[in-house]
């Protein structure tokens, strides 16, 4: 798909492509202005989420029905204090409006078909975000959700941070586990998170790959099959969201990862830069973070034996037990039966969980955490279902109910859903084809993703590996065996290079983790966390990203090794 391709799209539902470009800086503008009132009446903008492309309504509305859509029935922006309105923000509110009216004139007068146009509701607490659909392909739709940074005052538009986050699974939501339970600014039920990594920059949540969260697919060929498969849909979405967001041509973008989202993450930087050179694509593409991530599985199913008895969690005997397993998965991959590898997978953990009193994979030091399909909760449904109707192995449905929580995915698919207003279809369901996303991807799942790793640390991009100290399932020792398979002429100078402790506690004798870098590659190691470093250790993740982000500006030869605290 090309720039002329998007274009089309655009046009061919109905919507009017300079709509974007012309009302993004107003939009960022105003999110930026304080509390006021014109004279007594409360200032109350009506943002109308203007990049919304999937669920087009067939109908033809009236003008009437057009700003009704478009300025929805609650307010997206409520600006609550008492202070007069400065001039500037009266002359931005405006030309704000007379943008989109006469678009909406323009459209109307066209006789085009925009269909409804979704509208973004006011939250309890502070500024709504934006959010909606792109067909990434006929019958693929993929739902994003951006989170405006609210760090970045001073700063121009256009060099404002955008972290495009990845989770993992596959079929783990971005928008949902990502968001709410880790790096955006809000928790379930709008509660204020106290690290977010929206401090520092624009948070673009994916619901990734189809079928993923609220995305969906409308027929069994439309999910993909291979990670190729998924970056060329992520390079689609984001050829024409940029399109749709142009300030975010030229703004430093960074790729940010959890899990399998880390196998997706370094094939889609290197799918972007391929895109780059035959000019398909214009992003300012400044790094990728791969955050315990499942870039080469086998490396970590050879490992979870070790790794087990390192913490005295096997004996001799089990591990030989354990160590079998994991030999006939290697087995079966040199052979090239990767689905059966991928069941055989499912095996080996469940072995791990039985000879350790059901030791949590995401964090070594917590027991008996999985879900028992037994029980009555969502999750545990959801489990159930996914073992006996989509035919999942237990393994593969418990990794998929470990991040449709009870709590998330009830809010989820009833709270946030009416939140939204008409946005979602009717008939998607969030996480309703998870299953499906798993199953279609079972071929390639303990397939290995260190080509692209080579080919993106070959072009200079800089690559930071963070793992959590207590993470299981994606262990710093399986990935101290992928990086010795990498071929990179680097690697020689990385292995050769020291880890620093770093201190970003408030108590300055804290050691937070372990950080070794050489030329573009940096590997963090996040003390007392697990495989959700987000989750486990916010405050030392959020330091980890300003030191990514600065140092992606400094260039390779020039990292900061100032690793205290900041």
């Amino acid at each position: 798909m090309n720039a002329a391709d998007v274009a089309g799209a655009w046009e061919a539902l109905g919507l009017q492509c300079s709509l974007s470009a012309l009302t993004s800086p107003l939009v960022h503008r105003l999110r930026r202005q304080p509390a006021c009132k014109l004279g007594s009446t409360l200032v109350s903008l009506r943002f109308f989420k203007y990049i919304s492309l999937g669920g087009v309504n067939s109908s033809k509305p009236s003008l009437l029905r057009l700003l009704r859509a478009a300025l929805g029935r609650k307010s997206t922006l409520a600006l609550r204090s008492a202070e007069p309105c400065s001039e500037n923000l009266i002359m931005t509110l405006r030309v704000f409006w007379i943008v989109i009216l006469s678009v909406i004139f323009s459209v109307s007068a066209a006789g085009a078909d925009p269909g409804v146009l979704p509208y973004v509701k006011q939250r309890p607490v502070g500024i709504g975000p934006t959010f909606g659909y792109v067909p990434v392909r006929k019958g693929a739709n993929m739902f994003w959700w951006l989170e405006s940074c609210q760090g970045c005052e001073g700063q121009a538009v256009d060099e404002e941070p955008l972290v495009i986050w990845l989770q993992g699974g596959p079929g783990a939501s971005g928008v949902g586990y990502g968001n709410f339970e880790e790096i955006g600014p809000y928790g379930i039920g709008w509660e204020r998170r106290r690290h977010t990594w929206a401090d520092e920059a624009n948070l673009l949540f994916l619901d990734n790959p189809v079928g993923t969260g609220f995305s969906y697919v409308t027929g069994e060929a439309n999910f993909t099959r291979t990670n190729a498969e998924i970056a060329a849909d992520l390079v689609s979405f984001l050829q024409a969201w940029i399109y749709g967001h142009p300030e975010f041509e030229v703004a430093p973008v960074f790729i940010a990862s959890e899990s399998y989202g880390g196998k997706m993450a370094i094939s889609f930087a290197r799918a972007i830069q391929e895109a780059q050179k035959s000019g398909d694509i214009k992003v300012n593409l400044k790094g990728v973070m791969l955050g315990d991530s499942w870039v080469a599985p086998i490396n970590f199913v050879e490992a979870w034996g070790t790794y087990l008895q390192a913490f005295s969690l096997l004996d001799d005997s089990s591990l030989s037990r354990l160590s079998s397993l994991a030999d006939k998965t290697q087995e079966a991959m040199k052979s090239g039966n990767n689905t059966f590898a991928t069941d055989l997978w499912g095996q080996v953990e469940a072995a791990a969980e039985n000879l350790t009193d059901n030791v949590n994979f995401y964090n070594v030091l917590e027991h008996n955490e999985h879900i028992e399909p037994a029980s009555n909760g969502a999750a545990a449904r959801f489990t159930a279902q996914l073992i006996s109707e989509v035919e999942l192995t237990p393994s593969a449905a418990q990794l998929l109910a470990r991040q449709h929580k009870d709590e998330l995915t009830e809010w989820m698919d009833r709270d946030l859903r009416e939140w939204m207003g008409d946005t979602i279809p009717e008939d998607v369901r969030f996480g309703s084809q998870a299953g499906q996303v798993f199953k279609n991807l079972a071929g390639d799942f303990m397939l290995d993703a260190l080509d692209d790793v080579d080919a993106v640390l070959a072009t200079g991009l800089p690559v930071t590996i963070y793992q959590g100290q207590l993470d299981l399932i994606c262990c710093t020792l399986g990935v101290d065996a992928w990086l010795r398979r990498l071929k990179w002429q680097g690697m020689q100078g990385f292995e050769r290079a020291r880890s620093r402790p770093v201190h970003w506690d408030h108590d300055e004798g804290a050691t937070s983790g372990f950080v070794k870098r050489h030329a573009n590659l940096a590997m963090y190691v996040i003390l007392e966390a697990g495989h959700m470093v987000p989750a486990d250790q916010p405050r030392r993740a959020l330091h980890m990203l300003r030191h990514v982000m600065r140092d992606a500006s400094a260039g390779p030869n020039t990292m900061s090794q100032d690793v205290k605290a900041t």
